[in-house]
């Protein structure tokens, strides 16, 4: 599904083995099949895509993602729903996603994503 980067150095079978991390989500995936609940888990990481690099997006990048599941979490419906009310589950959970560079781009009003990898102090030096 995402553009991906293969580490180009074949093993010994001549297949090209080593995948550049796309995302982090597999770590939660991993996390839920290794462990049972209760489960929290933060998963920093660095990913890869092979794709056009322009101000909004870069072929590296930070992703940090989060998941619990555990006995006791709730699930609200819609206000809309009849059946609105809390519902409880043995084990429900969530999961979020973010890019710290997005969520300093939000906040400090940063228009390019490529000044976080430039090596310019000017701007690194402002944070």
């Amino acid at each position: 599904m995402w553009a991906t980067l293969w580490v180009d150095q074949p093993g010994d079978d001549g297949e090209y083995p080593m995948l550049m991390r796309t995302q982090t989500s597999p770590m939660q995936i991993r996390t839920m099949q290794e462990r049972k609940p209760p489960i929290r888990v933060i998963v920093p990481g660095k990913c890869y895509r092979y794709e056009a690099t322009d101000a909004t997006h870069e072929w590296h990048f930070y992703q940090v993602e989060g998941l619990a599941v555990d006995r006791g979490h709730h699930i609200r419906r819609s206000q809309g729903d009849p059946a609105s009310a809390w519902i409880p589950q043995i084990y429900t959970g969530f999961a979020f996603g973010m890019g710290p560079e997005r969520i300093a781009m939000l906040k400090y009003g940063i228009e390019d994503i490529r000044l976080f990898y430039s090596n310019d102090l000017r701007f690194l030096s402002q944070f």
